[in-house]
């Protein structure tokens, strides 16, 4: 994996990993979901900056890292472990890439109206 990737899912993963709401599917409208995820990140950090709740909250162990004594060499962090949260990990490449005849239809339908009595002046 690259480290942006590594990165971002490790922040996706951890974030699961510490609040069970990120589990599952969350009932709520996007701006309370926003909400929930700014409250989250919030906590978050605040648990990371304190020296002794971030040592519980996040051991080192936790995230995905490389070792530093083989270069380059990928160490899985203790987040992927966690049963519940197995639907962070990545998800088998799909190969069928063709619409169906109904599905471009309709993306016509939509692209036909769009650019003509649904235009608007500003977009």
């Amino acid at each position: 994996l690259s480290r942006c990737h590594r990165i971002s899912e490790n922040a996706f993963g951890i974030l699961g990993n510490r609040w069970r709401v990120f589990r599952s599917r969350i009932a709520l409208s996007p701006e309370k979901v926003s909400i929930l995820v700014l409250g989250a990140i919030t906590l978050h950090n605040y648990l990371r900056s304190n020296s002794t709740a971030g040592k519980i909250y996040m051991p080192e162990d936790l995230f995905d890292h490389e070792d530093p004594a083989v270069t380059g060499k990928f160490i899985q962090g203790n987040w992927h472990s966690d049963e519940e949260c197995i639907y962070w990990q990545d998800l088998p490449p799909c190969t069928a890439h063709n619409s169906t005849f109904q599905a471009k239809e309709i993306r016509k339908e939509f692209t036909e109206y769009f650019m003509m009595e649904g235009a608007l002046s500003w977009q």
